[in-house]
């Protein structure tokens, strides 16, 4: 987990997410989860090399990171805290609330060939790569 710097007076708060300094990538992509049904279960699939930084910016959800060994299993629920994924982790995200929001900053574009979409695949990535 990351804590998300936060600078607050009577004009609001400001979060501050800087790269090269609480992130060790540069972002290339921003995306962003929201309007789920609350019984929706999302993910089931891995990375191989790109990174994220989770920040859920209103209501909740779960996250389940398996490196193939060990399951984690993290709950994201304020706007100043992030959950980092720098390695290959098999992900599910589920239990939203309906007014989750759940913003994604990633370390490369989109690319189908970064995808592991098969358990089985993923443990023989990490087993291969000696994660």
């Amino acid at each position: 987990m990351l804590k998300i710097k936060s600078f607050s007076d009577d004009r609001g708060t400001l979060n501050v997410i800087e790269c090269g300094v609480d992130i060790d990538f540069t972002i290339k992509r921003v995306y962003y989860i929201h309007n789920n049904s609350a019984n929706l279960t999302r993910g089931f699939h891995a990375h191989k090399e790109l990174k994220q930084l989770m920040v859920c910016m209103s209501g909740s959800v779960e996250v389940e990171l398996n490196n193939g060994t060990d399951v984690e299993v993290y709950h994201l629920d304020n706007h100043d805290k992030g959950l980092l994924i720098d390695f290959p982790a098999w992900r599910v995200l589920r239990n939203f609330t309906e007014d989750a929001l759940v913003v994604v900053f990633a370390s490369e574009i989109f690319s189908e060939d970064d995808y592991i979409k098969s358990y089985d695949e993923f443990l023989d990535y990490v087993k291969e790569k000696n994660y």
